[in-house]
């Protein structure tokens, strides 16, 4: 299934964008397992007739979740 947001970044229509969705799994009132994420696309440079496009390096968006820590 191809969804809008990989329709753009085939055609270059953005550099960043949020997919907005994700879950949690839960064990004793603790957060076990989390996923979420989003998607990056390519920086194309146009000058005059010529262009380059430098794709996107992806960089680690996990964190430390404050409100899973153990209390």
């Amino acid at each position: 299934m191809v969804t809008g947001l990989e329709v753009l970044r085939g055609a270059d229509r953005f550099r960043f964008a949020n997919r907005l969705r994700g879950w949690i799994e839960v064990e004793d009132g603790r957060i076990v397992g989390q996923s979420g994420g989003g998607m990056i696309g390519a920086t194309t440079l146009r000058i005059g007739p010529k262009q380059t496009t430098f794709e996107a390096v992806a960089l680690s968006s996990v964190r430390p979740l404050w409100w899973a820590r153990p209390r």
